[in-house]
């Protein structure tokens, strides 16, 4: 992880953490919008960006059921950059009855006739100055670009890297997927036209989840193929857990509840003595508060070098379980009307 990422990372964290310090709730009083803010659940979502053109040009990507391309991916792959590969190869022959050949980029070099489809980020890139702007394009968007007669397919990061093959596939064969082994696409093609494509795509949305991390959590190429995340790829969890990260990620119970540590041993940072619900308040006591919001905060740095991708960090109050009913806590639930972490 860059060192700017993470100082800008760390920054929103401990803003977060201070208005913890200062109250273990961010609600509103019913029936009050924050700052005269309108609230409109039915506004529709348009936080991405959908740009480019593809023009149909004299060459060919396949001519009479067969093709001079190839291509072309990083020497040292990542996952996700082999998904991309394999998604584009099967599809492909799916439609086209071809084997396209895979090679390195070290295997080869660039000019501009050369016929690749080039996936991923590649030393080939460089040479024709071809680059996905994270900031444009966000992780999960990507850019589908024609230099000369190759193609090069890149995302913000490497997932969005898959994404574009989608793209790729939906321009040029009519691909669309619905569900596991429900999807359209065109078979028995001949003839492709070689588009000069100049695509930017960015999703509304970056991260969407079907209805909870847990569904379909064991088929990861049914939530590729949709275009949905998995809170692992994003989030910030703590050891194996994936979700109740507060109390057993950051202030897990054995070590901050176990009488025999006495060093360590705070119970007042927990609502009961079974350590359900954290205690923001730390009962009341400013200078172990201070402690707990230290001891949050070391523990999301260490994480944050062992977890560079993450995006996102669950910090707030656990499911299932009453909030904390102590003086202090009840003082700040009369100030600011209910519970929420």
């Amino acid at each position: 992880m860059k060192n700017g990422k993470l100082k800008r990372i760390m920054a929103s964290f401990l803003a977060v953490l201070t208005l913890s310090a200062v109250s273990f709730t961010t609600a509103c009083k019913k029936g009050e919008a924050p700052n005269g803010t309108d609230v409109n659940l039915n506004k529709p979502v348009d936080g991405g960006l959908h740009q480019g053109t593809q023009n149909e040009i004299e060459d060919k990507l396949v001519a009479n059921g067969k093709t001079d391309y190839k291509i072309v991916m990083p020497t040292n792959a990542t996952k996700n950059e082999d998904i991309a590969v394999s998604e584009l190869v099967g599809f492909f022959h799916e439609a086209t009855g071809i084997v396209l050949p895979r090679v390195h980029d070290s295997q080869v070099t660039f000019d501009q006739n050369s016929k690749y489809i080039v996936i991923g980020e590649t030393t080939l890139n460089d040479t024709a100055n071809v680059k996905a702007d994270v900031n444009e394009v966000k992780t999960r968007g990507f850019i589908i670009k024609t230099v000369g007669k190759s193609i090069f397919i890149v995302g913000g990061k490497d997932d969005g890297t898959v994404n574009g093959v989608y793209g790729f596939l939906e321009r040029v064969f009519d691909y669309d997927y619905f569900a596991s082994k429900c999807y359209t696409i065109q078979k028995g093609v001949k003839n492709v036209a070689l588009y000069d494509f100049d695509v930017k795509e960015a999703p509304d949305i970056n991260h969407v989840t079907l209805d909870t991390m847990y569904n379909h959590a064991g088929d990861a190429l049914w939530r590729t193929r949709l275009k949905t995340s998995y809170a692992t790829m994003y989030a910030l969890w703590i050891g194996d857990h994936v979700a109740h990260n507060t109390v057993q990620g950051f202030l897990p119970v054995g070590t901050y509840l176990n009488q025999d540590d006495p060093e360590n041993y705070h119970p007042e940072w927990y609502s009961n003595s079974y350590g359900n619900q954290v205690c923001w308040t730390a009962h009341g006591d400013p200078e172990s508060r201070e402690l707990l919001m230290k001891t949050v905060f070391d523990r999301v740095t260490l994480e944050l070098t062992r977890q560079p991708n993450a995006e996102y960090l669950l910090y707030g109050i656990e499911d299932n379980t009453g909030v904390c009913g102590c003086t202090a806590c009840k003082a700040k639930l009369d100030v600011y009307g209910q519970p929420s972490g």
